[in-house]
């Protein structure tokens, strides 16, 4: 049986600390029944998420305000999801914007918006909870 080691779905064989026995596949980490993880649990929830992600949600045209914020050098990605309450037009679309690595201040978004007449009913940077920790641990991704 392998030796627990920290390695990741990223790492390649090459980098495997235990030689390349796990092949990079992301399961190094893992020995039946445990995971090895050190750190706090603060230090472990930004080890999950290396980029932030907010959920927001506008008064009406999700579309446009999607396609604003998509247009963002910053800005990687944006989907759509059911939101926990619809909005006062009626709409549950919540936006999910994912920013870029690097990226720390995102007190640009509801500036832009709110600059190009978007009203926000919802803005709040996505929370990790131990249970989406521990998947992204187990399986090296978050999505």
């Amino acid at each position: 049986m392998e030796k627990p080691h920290a390695c990741n779905s990223a790492s390649s064989a090459a980098d495997c600390p235990a030689g390349g026995t796990c092949g990079g596949a992301g399961t190094c980490g893992i020995a039946p029944g445990l995971i090895f993880v050190s750190g706090d649990v603060n230090d472990v929830m930004r080890q999950v998420r290396q980029t932030i992600v907010l959920n927001i949600q506008v008064t009406e045209n999700e579309d446009g305000a999607a396609e604003l914020l998509a247009d963002h050098k910053d800005v990687v990605s944006v989907d759509r999801k059911k939101a926990d309450r619809p909005a006062p037009n009626g709409d549950a679309a919540l936006l999910v914007v994912k920013l870029g690595e690097n990226v720390t201040d995102y007190s640009f978004i509801p500036t832009l918006l709110i600059q190009n007449g978007y009203r926000l009913t919802l803005f709040k940077e996505e929370e990790i909870n131990l249970e989406t920790a521990f998947m992204a641990l187990t399986k090296g991704l978050y999505q």
